[in-house]
């Protein structure tokens, strides 16, 4: 049978069933969910090429003693965290003495905004492991000036033997100062107090921190928590 017009043309086109449209629809969602899959393991990856391996389970969460009882401090911690709306990526310094969780927090927290912004890459690098690496690599450094999110993890000013080479802490200096410069969203870790941390980063920066909002959390003075069970 020939069609005579156009409209007959397009009867002769045999339709997809309600059962041939569902399995399309199916093998979309599974096509996408598949890609956004690769994706966030690439983003892991990429986020936890630095991180020490028993963070990669850390979750925004107490630590807990053997009687599954939080610490009254660490409570008080995460409502710093969420009302200060950090949730969201946001920069932030976290400070306070050692063993209070500020790692802990702050690689939960960078791994929740890797997963939820899926147009954010994060990376989490202690002070001493990005000077040691881009001493020999300006690509490493440059990379670390333009990831969308930095966690910067244990900011101390010393380095193994002691202080850091006066051109070590100025690559920390120079590639803060960009990130803030840029507004690009950065957490810093350190166990020194505010006006030691103001010192050693210098004003430059610190005007550029407050210009972009910076929040601080304070962790406190309270007892050493690493080795309580997680």
């Amino acid at each position: 049978m020939k069609a005579n017009n156009f409209g007959d043309a397009l009867s002769l086109i045999p339709r997809l069933t309600k059962e041939e449209r569902e399995q399309i629809q199916k093998e979309e969602e599974a096509k996408k969910l598949s890609e956004k899959n690769s994706l966030l393991a690439r983003k892991w990856s990429y986020f936890k090429s630095n991180m020490p391996k028993k963070l990669e389970r850390t979750k925004l969460a107490p630590f807990t003693n053997k009687a599954g009882r939080p610490s009254d401090n660490q409570i008080r911690i995460i409502e710093d965290i969420k009302i200060n709306g950090l949730l969201q990526p946001k920069s932030s310094v976290f400070h306070g003495t050692v063993g209070l969780g500020k790692t802990w927090f702050s690689s939960a927290l960078g791994r929740g905004w890797m997963i939820n912004n899926l147009d954010k890459w994060c990376r989490f690098i202690t002070e001493s492991d990005f000077v040691k690496v881009s001493k020999n690599s300006d690509h490493f450094f440059n990379d670390v000036c333009t990831d969308d999110i930095l966690i910067f993890d244990d900011v101390t000013g010393d380095g193994e033997n002691g202080m850091l080479e006066k051109w070590d802490a100025k690559k920390v200096r120079q590639m803060l100062f960009d990130r803030f410069e840029n507004n690009r969203i950065t957490v810093i870790t350190t166990n020194m107090s505010i006006e030691a941390l103001k010192e050693y980063l210098g004003n430059r920066i610190w005007s550029r921190m407050r210009g972009a909002k910076t929040t601080f959390i304070n962790f406190g003075n309270s007892q050493d928590l690493r080795e309580v069970e997680k």
